[in-house]
């Protein structure tokens, strides 16, 4: 199971996200943990690219305008990824990732 780590910016983000974005997110995540788990390709309908202006810094796509953002942390747990996630909302989460 990867760990994770979320920003003071992204939990207030993520209380700002409606009942069925947080829903979305959740499923979204629960694929992306399950890729992680199995050989970590990840599928392409989850969006996962860097950002180019920020490197090392990731958009995850959830729900139609969904974003979020994080970044690939230092293992925490051997042999598990570690993600720290960063930024969640609209696209607007891009102008600071």
């Amino acid at each position: 199971m990867p760990t994770y780590f979320r920003t003071n910016r992204f939990i207030r983000d993520y209380g700002d996200l409606t009942d069925g974005q947080r829903e979305h997110f959740k499923v979204a995540v629960s694929k992306f943990v399950e890729d992680l788990k199995r050989d970590g390709e990840v599928r392409s309908s989850l969006g996962i690219r860097p950002l180019q202006r920020c490197p090392g810094v990731f958009e995850f796509h959830f729900e139609g305008d969904g974003r979020a953002t994080f970044s690939y942390g230092e293992t925490r747990v051997k042999g598990e990824v570690h993600i720290d996630w960063r930024r969640i909302g609209s696209h607007s989460v891009y102008k600071d990732p």
